[in-house]
C-alpha cells in the first residue's frame, strides 16, 4: 500500500482517538469534544473531503481501504480508538471489520447503517438520492422554491442552523455553490448506489470489538429503528441514547457526549448497563 494522502491534525498525548466526521460534515463538528480529549489522549482528526468528495470517486470500500492505508503509517505504532459520526460511524465499522488488527475501541455516534436509503426518515433526500439526473439539472432543483426547502432543512440537520441570518445566508446560495451541494449529493448517491451493502450486513453479524453506541430518540436523518437493528446485529451492549441532541448530537450537547466517551475508554471491564436514556 501507498502513502496516504488524508491530511490531518494532532492533539495532546497517550492512546490515540481518530474522529471521523460525517458525509457532509467537517473537522469542526469535533471541535467541542477535541479539547477534553486532548488532555487524556492524543487526538486525531483527519479531514476526510477527499475520501468523499475528492475528483477520484472512491467507493464505500475504497474509503475504508484508504482509512487503513492511512491507519498503517508511521504516526500510528498502536491499534487507535475510532470515534466516528454519521457516515464517520459508517467508515468506522467498516474499518473495524475489514482491518481489525487497527482497530482497539470504537464509538458509534448516530451512525449510518448499510442500506442507508432504508434507513433515512427525510423523504426529501430520498428523492434527491433517487433522481438520476445530472449534476447540473440537480444544481437547478436546488434554486427552485422545493430546492430551497430542501437546504434549509439539511442546514439544520448537518449543521445545526435553525436561526437566522444563518437561515438567510442558506436562501441566498447560488451559481458555484448550489453545484457544489448538487455535486454532494450526486457523489452520496452514486456512492451508496454503488456498494454491496448486503457483504457489509452479513460481517456485521460478527461484530468483536468492545462499543459504545450512542444515538439520539428524534434524529431528524436516520430511523431510531433502524439504529436499534444495527445495534442487535452488532451485539452491542453499550448502547446509550440522547434525546433532543438531534444528528449532529456533539455540537448540541458535547459535554454529555464527551462525557460517555471518556466514561467508556477509561473503563477496562466496560462493565455498564445494556440501555441508558439522558435528557
Amino acid at each position: 500500500m501507498g502513502e496516504s494522502r488524508i491530511n490531518f491534525r494532532g492533539y495532546g498525548e497517550g492512546e490515540t482517538v481518530v474522529l471521523l466526521h460525517g458525509f457532509a460534515g467537517s473537522v469542526s463538528h469535533w471541535e467541542p469534544l477535541r479539547p477534553q480529549l486532548s488532555k487524556y489522549y492524543r487526538v486525531v482528526v483527519p479531514n476526510l473531503t477527499h475520501l468523499t468528495l475528492g475528483r477520484e470517486a472512491l467507493t464505500f470500500s475504497a474509503q475504508i481501504d484508504e482509512l487503513a492505508r492511512f491507519l498503517r503509517s508511521p504516526e500510528f505504532a498502536k491499534p487507535v480508538h475510532l470515534v466516528g459520526l454519521s457516515y464517520g460511524g459508517a467508515l468506522s465499522w467498516g474499518l473495524a471489520l475489514r482491518y481489525p488488527e487497527l482497530i482497539a475501541r470504537v464509538v458509534l455516534i448516530n451512525p449510518m447503517p448499510p442500506y442507508p436509503i432504508a434507513s433515512f426518515q427525510w423523504r426529501a433526500l430520498k428523492v434527491f438520492l433517487s433522481l438520476p439526473v445530472r449534476k447540473m439539472v440537480l444544481g437547478l432543483m436546488l434554486g427552485t422554491r422545493w430546492g430551497r426547502s430542501f437546504l434549509r432543512r439539511a442546514a439544520e440537520i448537518f449543521r445545526n442552523v435553525d436561526q437566522a441570518p444563518s437561515l438567510e445566508r442558506v436562501d441566498g446560495l447560488e451559481g458555484r455553490k448550489l453545484l457544489l451541494i448538487a455535486h454532494l449529493i450526486h457523489r452520496f448517491s452514486w456512492i451508496i448506489k454503488s456498494e454491496r451493502w448486503h457483504v457489509w450486513s452479513d460481517k456485521l453479524e460478527g461484530w468483536k470489538p468492545e462499543t459504545l453506541f450512542i444515538c439520539d430518540d428524534e434524529d431528524p436523518l436516520i430511523r431510531f429503528d433502524a439504529y436499534e437493528d444495527l445495534s442487535r446485529k452488532m451485539g452491542c451492549e453499550n448502547f446509550f441514547i440522547t434525546q433532543g441532541a438531534g444528528h449532529i448530537s456533539p455540537l448540541n450537547s458535547p459535554q454529555l457526549i464527551v462525557w460517555e466517551v471518556m466514561k467508556f475508554f477509561l473503563d477496562k471491564a466496560s462493565a455498564r448497563p445494556s440501555s441508558q436514556s439522558a435528557g
